[in-house]
């Protein structure tokens, strides 16, 4: 018998980019096309939801109603943070449709913690009492963070992470794609084990849509960087590595494809980031590509020599995954997402993380011809577990953390983002006075925001205990 599911999403494919919404979209047709209902809730415009909508239609499927979560409910409530608002704004959107619709399974994505409110305020008698909610791992901000060395200067990011932590811990359920993920986020937030399904992407389904291996060009001297231009994607190590071999392969050229992010040192464009650290007598052997849709997939890997992926954090990552079934040779980082499905030498080369390491692997494949083709072949054989078979095996009611719990990261979270907002307003209340000529003001002003500053630094030391 098939289950009432809801599914809550940022993004959206076709309708928008954004890994997260390639892997929902697949996931809610996987479960419907399987005979069960999928709601999805989707924090995008109505207009964009319409054409999900008429996607969904053309694609034959039965069983999927879709929902703007500004349609159900118009306001964003107020909060002390973006992310404390954005959580109460889905769980209201939920509980508006668990009126009308008794769900089996609820599935949250845990990056940014919007389950927070809806599992931190669930009781053992509303309407969500028994439903599973489940917190899907896509790539939390707090990982990203950390592995990109952000450090964080506002207590709202810090309200935030321990939002993403506390979801986990109250969830039902932790989905993680692939087992080392799950052993990672255990170990990193404190998780226990049995709360945890292995449930990967319907990955049968999302390589159908770009076909099987294609003829690779033999003589091309390509490099292909495939994902976004942000510093977790290890597109940084990929250009001074680039660097490193173009001193001594006059022949060798390079393609980044994926989108521009502002995600430089100041916030500014990462490609120009990246354009500068390229010295001028080679700059013309680097090609950045915006967006290639993913039907031209194979094309794109046909005319590479290898591609890379130097991902510093990843969950899953579906462009590997996607690259190595049309039959590009890998060359890939050393991370825990990588450990179960890409073994060392078997489905792709490893490099350690640093530009000299990536250099020598891609020139181990120029040298070992023979390497590179048993690479590019490696992905025929691979096959992937049945998703929908993960969903029907997870139990129906599970018991919910004690209330005291629940109590206690509300608490937490509130006093955070309270403290974030004063500190926000008395940081904005330094800088009108700083703009004053008058020094003694300006004295004053410091004063206040030190002062203002200590228990801050305190609550913000005991959260990071209360992990």
């Amino acid at each position: 018998m098939g289950r009432i599911i809801c599914l809550v999403t940022y993004e959206l494919a076709p309708v928008n980019r954004g890994g997260a919404g390639v892997l929902i979209s697949a996931l809610a047709e996987a479960l419907a096309r399987a005979g069960n209902r999928v709601h999805v809730l989707a924090d995008i415009p109505e207009s964009e939801v319409e054409l999900y909508r008429r996607f969904v239609r053309e694609r034959g499927i039965d069983g999927i109603t879709a929902h703007a979560l500004a349609s159900i409910v118009p306001d964003t409530p107020r909060a002390s943070t973006i992310f404390q608002a954005k959580s109460a704004h889905f769980r209201s959107g939920l509980y508006a449709l668990a009126e009308k619709v008794r769900f089996d399974l609820v599935e949250f994505f845990e990056y940014a913690g919007v389950s927070f409110d809806t599992l931190a305020l669930r009781t053992h008698d509303d309407l969500l009492a028994s439903t599973i909610i489940a917190v899907r791992i896509h790539g939390s901000l707090g990982m990203i963070d950390y592995a990109e060395g952000v450090q964080p200067v506002g207590l709202d990011r810090h309200a935030m992470y321990r939002m993403e932590a506390w979801a986990m811990r109250l969830a039902d359920v932790v989905i993680a794609p692939v087992r080392s993920i799950a052993d990672q986020y255990q170990q990193i937030y404190g998780l226990r084990p049995d709360r945890f399904v292995i449930c990967p992407p319907p990955m049968e389904m999302l390589l159908a849509d770009i076909g099987g291996p294609t003829e690779r060009a033999a003589e091309s001297h390509r490099v292909l960087f495939y994902g976004k231009l942000q510093t977790v994607k290890g597109c940084e190590v990929f250009v001074d590595a680039c660097v490193i071999l173009a001193r001594f392969r006059q022949t060798v050229r390079f393609s980044m494809v994926g989108a521009d992010t502002n995600g430089a040192p100041g916030g500014t464009s990462m490609q120009r980031h990246l354009l500068r650290r390229i010295p001028d007598g080679i700059r013309d052997r680097f090609q950045f590509v915006s967006h290639v849709p993913r039907t031209q997939l194979r094309s794109l890997a046909a005319s590479a020599f290898c591609a890379v992926v130097p991902s510093r954090s990843e969950s899953f990552c579906l462009a590997a995954h996607e690259l190595l079934r049309v039959g590009c040779p890998l060359i890939l980082s050393d991370i825990p997402a990588f450990r179960d499905a890409f073994p060392d030498r078997e489905r792709c080369l490893k490099f350690a993380g640093t530009a000299e390491s990536l250099a020598a692997c891609v020139e181990r494949l120029f040298l070992d011809p023979e390497l590179a083709r048993a690479l590019a072949l490696s992905g025929r054989e691979v096959s992937y577990p049945d998703t929908v078979a993960a969903y029907s095996a997870m139990p129906r009611e599970l018991q919910a953390p004690p209330w005291e719990i629940s109590d206690f990261a509300r608490r937490e979270v509130i006093s955070l983002g309270e403290w974030a907002a004063r500190a926000e307003h008395l940081i904005e209340m330094e800088r009108e006075i700083l703009g004053s000529p008058l020094w003694k003001l300006a004295r004053t002003a410091s004063a206040l925001r030190e002062g203002a500053r200590a228990p801050l630094r305190k609550l913000v030391d005991l959260s990071r205990g209360a992990v």
